[in-house]
């Protein structure tokens, strides 16, 4: 079946608007990308999965991760799926947010219920968080879990260098306390 001409210029218009959008974003002007963003919104018309992840990313960044999650059930009323890119924004939003074990149920919960594969960027995402909030042991089982047969995503360096450096930090630190301990 052959797309109307108007969905067509729906189309073009709605790629044009996205790409105006990410050059905002890519400036960090996050509060200036959501601002056309509503308006489209508020004028009826519909956004695309790709425009609507922009969104999330900008709430996401300013550390307003309540209306990403908003977002998300809109792209669930408009029937759309949510991607990797959808999801990893939004792990990503909560560890920025310091919700790092909120960000750990959801990443569970796409593995669980198979709502879409973690790529590398969602195990780097939550093995940050986790070395961030002092839970390398948790970040090295992650590790562990992506080396392992079962697991399709394969660690890089990266992956490896939080763990290290959280590592490393926590070492820094118990030498810091011993050594404190020993001057008193």
């Amino acid at each position: 079946m052959m797309p109307s001409k108007c969905s067509m210029k729906c189309f073009k218009a709605i790629f044009q608007f996205t790409k105006l959008i990410n050059c905002i974003v890519k400036m960090k002007r996050y509060s200036t990308a959501l601002s056309p963003f509503k308006k489209v919104n508020l004028m009826g018309i519909p956004s695309d999965l790709y425009a609507m992840t922009i969104s999330i990313n900008c709430h996401c960044q300013l550390n307003q991760v309540a209306y990403g999650f908003a977002l998300l059930a809109t792209i669930f009323k408009q029937g759309y799926s949510p991607d990797q890119a959808t999801y990893n924004t939004l792990i990503n939003g909560l560890v920025l947010a310091d919700r790092v074990f909120e960000a750990v149920e959801l990443f569970k919960k796409l593995l669980i219920e198979k709502l879409c594969e973690p790529d590398q960027i969602t195990f780097e995402t939550v093995i940050n968080g986790l070395c961030k909030v002092g839970h390398t042991s948790k970040a090295l089982e992650l590790l562990r879990f992506m080396e392992s047969v079962s697991c399709k995503c394969k660690p890089y360096v990266e992956h490896y260098n939080a763990v290290i450096d959280s590592l490393c930090k926590l070492r820094f630190m118990s030498k810091g306390v011993l050594t404190k301990m020993n001057m008193d």
